[in-house]
């Protein structure tokens, strides 16, 4: 089994998003602070706000930037056996070494050039532990990540890691994406679609819908609160813009989508709302 355990952001003004994300969306006090990373964490994950480098670095005929921002963290059960697998299939990825309280990982290139950051579990984690809601204030329900092709990067995510694939689980008459359903994928973690999900952007999604925003380009993370409600009333005092999808894509979970301050889609949403 494995867990989605956080995630690395990108973003310009390292205060104004610590305070969106620890005093409006309710996160709470960073865990960790300081000039370029501001960390989050719950009992479950982990959000990093990372403020991207200036610094260009040349290597070879290259000049690239220096410091790896976006990415999504992943635990499964054994790293060696990916990390074998990956070579054999000639994968794009690099393993990293860790330091002090830093466990090796492997920095995983997907083919839709999203990063994977993937660790070894430190405890078994069952499924089942995935829908408890007796977590403290929030945690991370799924990633979405764009990909121009969806079914490329579903095979080499079940290839090297082992994950399964699933089936979206939409109410009845709503979830209009109106794409081929094998450009949507999900690596499911529980039966709310929690976990990965996988989608080729939809242009005319947020227009046929009447949304202010369109969650299925550029990717998002999505964050599970206790109350939604308070987390939209923060939101509107703050003047910032919302699309209350209410209960929309996925059974049983009540979706609000808005950008941060850098600009960067954010979903948070709610189980089972009354």
């Amino acid at each position: 089994m494995w867990a989605l355990s956080g995630i690395s952001i990108a973003v310009h003004d390292l205060e104004l998003t610590e305070y969106f994300y620890g005093k409006v969306l309710g996160l709470g006090t960073p865990k960790e602070r300081n000039n370029s990373n501001c960390i989050f964490a719950s009992s479950h994950s982990v959000l990093r706000l990372s403020k991207p480098s200036n610094k260009l670095i040349k290597n070879a005929n290259a000049v690239f930037k220096s410091a790896l921002n976006s990415y999504v963290m992943l635990e499964i059960p054994n790293l060696e056996e990916a990390e074998a697998l990956l070579k054999n299939n000639r994968a794009n990825f690099k393993k990293v070494s860790g330091s002090k309280d830093i466990a090796d990982s492997l920095c995983i290139s997907l083919p839709c050039q999203n990063i994977l950051m993937v660790y070894a579990s430190i405890c078994q984690v069952f499924e089942e532990d995935f829908e408890q809601v007796t977590f403290e204030n929030w945690k991370l329900h799924h990633v979405n990540l764009q990909a121009a092709d969806v079914r490329k990067s579903v095979k080499f995510i079940a290839t090297n890691l082992g994950f399964k694939e699933g089936s979206w689980r939409a109410p009845d008459g709503k979830g209009d994406f109106s794409i081929d359903p094998r450009d949507l994928s999900v690596f499911p973690l529980g039966s709310f679609n929690g976990g990965l999900h996988i989608i080729k952007p939809d242009p005319g999604f947020a227009l046929r819908n009447n949304f202010a925003h369109n969650p299925s380009i550029g990717g998002h993370p999505a964050i599970v609160v206790q109350d939604i409600q308070e987390v939209k009333n923060r939101l509107e005092a703050e003047n910032v813009l919302i699309t209350d999808a209410g209960t929309y894509a996925m059974v049983d979970m009540h979706q609000i989508y808005c950008l941060d301050p850098s600009g960067n889609v954010i979903e948070v949403n709610q189980y089972k709302p009354e």
